[in-house]
């Protein structure tokens, strides 16, 4: 027996290695919420985060500390209230499911424009130059003389490529959207409209402004090529809007070898089932969001993008967590989906009622910063929804105060 008892000693201590190695590595305990520990895996990419000084660690996960908490509590609340078996979330749940196909098509989108061999030449930090940096123009730019030299050339370093990277960027959208054919009901739209468009709003820094009656040129092109009428567009009703809707529903686009019915597209899907076509056509963007969107699926399927294990990887990690590759974790799809249920119930602008005097009252207050030309309908439904939307962040503002309130909640982060 004295002899087993060392030997069993010994075991043990060979094993406990092997099952630490087994243990999930959570990082840093965040917060105990409610009973609910936190851990810096639950709202962070380790890996990513481990990248990090300890200075910078410690920054980061403080300022984005609020938010976790905040999340946090709020799924303690939606299950406390058993979201989960209530019709709304089950309506999500279904549109969720229903939406997959476009979320992974939009996947697809944004990974064949993150593995452009040509956008990925624009990102390298060696495409600026030690010499297109100027330490003078550097310290005069930023009127700073407390920061270290160093670290300012290093922004404008930054700077610099981000102007690179956008202006490479908008090149090659313009080059791409002519990639391919494009034609609706058979009508062929032209390169140098796309190309136009593409360059405008592909531009972040412009914004196409259109004056009170006019339409952009490819909603045009679009009408047209659905035979419908541009003139008088904006005051469709009745059986005319009906007729619209329908032509619009009937019409298809085609981009290269593959041809897309419009209801299909998400961005004509809401056109086609909008109550009022008077606000459509300050929104110039959605026949070249369409076209930007079909003409990059069918490039990507033929340059086989997804197709790799690591593509493949990455797009369902877009699907899960966004497009942001960042060092925060974002919300899982369940908790995402608990939380926007509980939050309807305030986000819904239906239920606050705005008065005829508050209204009346608000404008007189702020006459000076509306459009001169609105109408009376335009501008009572702007300040209807200004007046709703305060109202829906005031009252979940105030839920959160509550919940706050009466959890009880340890912060570890130093």
């Amino acid at each position: 027996m004295t002899m087993i008892r060392p030997l069993a000693i010994l075991l043990l201590a060979m094993l406990l290695p092997i099952a630490a190695d087994g243990v999930e590595d959570k990082g840093k305990l965040l917060a105990i919420i409610n009973g609910v520990s936190v851990y810096e895996a639950d709202a962070f990419f380790l890996e990513k985060l481990n990248k990090l000084d300890e200075h910078g660690r410690n920054e980061y996960v403080r300022m984005n500390l609020d938010p976790i908490v905040e999340q946090e509590l709020l799924y303690q609340e939606a299950m406390a209230r058993d979201v989960e078996n209530t019709e709304e979330y089950r309506r999500r749940a279904g549109n969720q499911e229903n939406n997959t196909v476009n979320r992974r098509t939009n996947g697809i989108i944004w990974l064949f424009e993150k593995e452009s061999e040509i956008l990925k030449r624009a990102r390298d930090p060696m495409n600026v130059p030690d010499f297109a940096v100027d330490p003078l123009v550097t310290v005069r730019w930023f009127l700073d003389d407390h920061t270290p030299i160093a670290d300012l050339i290093k922004r404008v370093r930054h700077e610099l490529l981000a102007q690179r990277y956008e202006k490479e960027r908008l090149k090659w959208l313009t080059d791409t959207i002519t990639r391919f054919p494009v034609s609706i009901n058979g009508v062929v739209i032209g390169e140098e409209p796309l190309r136009t468009a593409a360059a405008l709003w592909g531009d972040k820094k412009k914004v196409e402004k259109l004056k009170k009656g006019e339409m952009a040129p490819l909603w045009e092109l679009f009408l047209k090529a659905a035979d419908i009428d541009p003139a008088g567009v904006l005051e469709l009703e009745g059986e005319a809007l009906t007729e619209f809707r329908a032509k619009l529903a009937a019409s298809t686009m085609r981009v290269g070898e593959r041809t897309y019915p419009l209801p299909d597209l998400p961005q004509f899907a809401a056109v086609i089932n909008r109550p009022s076509t008077r606000f459509i056509f300050k929104y110039p963007i959605i026949p070249f969001q369409a076209i930007k969107s079909s003409v990059f699926y069918n490039a990507a399927m033929e340059d086989g993008i997804g197709e790799s294990p690591e593509q493949q990887a990455i797009l369902e990690h877009y699907l899960a967590y966004g497009p942001k590759p960042g060092t925060a974790r974002g919300l899982s799809p369940d908790r995402r989906l608990a939380i926007g249920t509980l939050m309807q119930q305030y986000t819904d602008l239906k239920r606050y009622q705005i008065t005829p005097q508050e209204i009346t009252d608000f404008y007189e207050q702020n006459k000076s910063k509306f459009d001169p030309e609105l109408n009376d309908d335009e501008l009572r439904q702007e300040i209807v929804v200004y007046l709703q939307r305060q109202r829906a962040r005031g009252a979940r503002d105030r839920l959160l105060e509550e919940l706050t309130e009466k959890a009880t909640i340890e912060i570890f982060h130093n």
